[in-house]
């Protein structure tokens, strides 16, 4: 049995079809996947570096565009481009996070004016689970590279290197 229930579901019609984008359970283990695999010991210092981290990790193509960037490469104009330009945070972060938090899965502690979101024993625990799945397989692969070459990055460096790119 899953940790993460699908409590959003029954308030969907039956008949409307889904995008797994609508699944809060989705997003949760997504963003356990990042704070495990992108954070350090398990921890992201500040929301920002968060936000921009889970972008990377969720549209691979601007990911690739900031890779051709680092190794010096022609960039083409993208569509993407003027998405990540204008704004790589996610309206669902608040309601993903306290979901989290309030199944004991992450927490929350002071960093100056934000936060660092810590992964409970409990979040490490299925966080350590979901990296065996198949399912989250090449995520996980994809989360790796992004911390390689942007975890040691603070917020201002990579939204210098955003702006830089874009």
């Amino acid at each position: 049995m899953s940790l993460i229930k699908m409590s959003t579901m029954h308030t969907y019609p039956a008949a409307r079809p889904l995008t797994a984008d609508q699944i809060l359970e989705l997003h949760a283990a997504r963003v356990l996947l990042l704070i495990h695999l992108c954070g350090e010991d398990n921890k992201i210092y500040g929301t920002q570096k968060f936000a921009k981290l889970d972008f990377f990790a969720r549209f691979p193509q601007c990911f690739a565009r900031v890779q051709k960037h680092l190794n010096g490469e022609t960039l083409d104009d993208s569509t993407e481009s003027a998405l990540l330009y204008y704004g790589s945070s996610d309206s669902r972060y608040g309601e993903v996070l306290n979901y989290l938090r309030d199944r004991n899965l992450l927490r929350f502690t002071a960093y100056g004016q934000d936060v660092v979101l810590h992964l409970t024993e409990s979040g490490l625990s299925y966080a350590e689970r979901l990296t065996t799945s198949p399912t989250y397989l090449e995520l996980c692969q994809h989360m790796r590279a992004v911390y390689a070459l942007l975890g040691s990055m603070n917020s201002i460096e990579l939204k210098d290197l955003i702006h830089a790119t874009f």
